[in-house]
C-alpha cells in the first residue's frame, strides 16, 4: 500500500519556486543547450546556473543589477 501526500483541496501541484518563461535566440538557445549537455544538465538548470552567477557577478562587482536597454 503506498501512502499519498495530503494537499489542500483545490491548489493542484503547486511548485517549489515561481516559474517563469523566456526565449532565446536561436544562436544563444545552441549555445546553453550545448553547454547544459557537455555538463549532462537540463537546459533549465543551465539557465538557473547561468542567471545566478551572472547575478552574483554583478553583486561582486558593486554595481546595481540592470538590464539592456533597448
Amino acid at each position: 500500500m503506498s501512502t499519498r501526500r495530503w494537499r489542500q483541496p483545490g491548489l493542484g501541484s503547486q511548485p517549489a519556486m515561481p516559474r517563469y518563461t523566456i526565449g532565446f535566440d536561436e544562436e544563444t538557445g545552441d549555445q546553453v543547450r550545448a553547454l547544459a549537455s557537455a555538463e549532462r544538465v537540463s537546459f533549465a538548470e543551465k539557465i538557473r546556473q547561468l542567471v545566478e552567477w551572472g547575478l552574483e557577478a554583478e553583486r561582486s562587482e558593486g554595481a546595481p543589477a540592470r538590464s539592456q536597454k533597448r
